[in-house]
C-alpha cells in the first residue's frame, strides 16, 4: 500500500531553533533548516536526506499540525491528495530535467505525511 500511495503522489501532481506547536503560529523544529529544505525542492542538491532525519526524530511535534502549517514548514509538496502529502527526500530521475513538472515514473525515497480529519496523523519515509 505504501508504494501505491507514493506512486499516486509522485505521479500526480530555513533555519530554526525552537519547536512551537500552535495552530496559529509558524512551526519551528530545533535543528531543522526550513529554507534549505524548501530550496532543494526536488531533492537534487542533497540537502534533504539529513534534514528528513530531524523531521522524523521530531515526529511527535509534527502530529496534529494542519496542512497550512506543514506547507509553511516544508513548502509545497511534490505530490498530494486529500489525505497524503509527499516530498522527495533523495535525488532521482526528477533531477534529470528540472524544468519538467511531470514526475511520472519517478521512484525515489520520499517523506509521506498522512492526514486524518485535516491534521497530521503520521509521518514516515517510503523507499521504492
Amino acid at each position: 500500500m505504501s508504494l501505491l500511495v507514493i506512486a499516486f503522489l509522485v505521479f500526480t501532481s530555513c533555519s530554526t531553533k525552537k519547536t512551537v506547536i500552535n495552530h496559529n503560529h509558524v512551526i519551528r523544529i530545533k535543528g531543522f533548516n526550513s529554507r534549505k529544505w524548501k530550496k532543494d525542492r526536488l531533492s537534487c542538491n542533497d540537502q534533504r536526506p539529513e534534514l528528513v532525519k530531524i523531521l522524523i526524530s521530531n515526529k511527535q511535534n509534527l502530529i496534529n499540525l494542519n496542512r497550512a502549517q506543514v506547507v509553511s514548514l516544508l513548502g509545497r509538496p511534490n505530490g498530494e491528495n486529500k489525505n497524503v502529502m509527499g516530498y522527495f527526500v533523495e535525488g532521482g530521475t526528477q533531477c534529470l530535467d528540472i524544468k519538467r513538472m511531470d514526475y511520472t515514473g519517478i521512484q525515489t525515497e520520499s517523506l509521506l505525511i498522512e492526514f486524518k480529519n485535516g491534521f497530521v496523523d503520521d509521518i514516515y519515509i517510503v523507499v521504492p
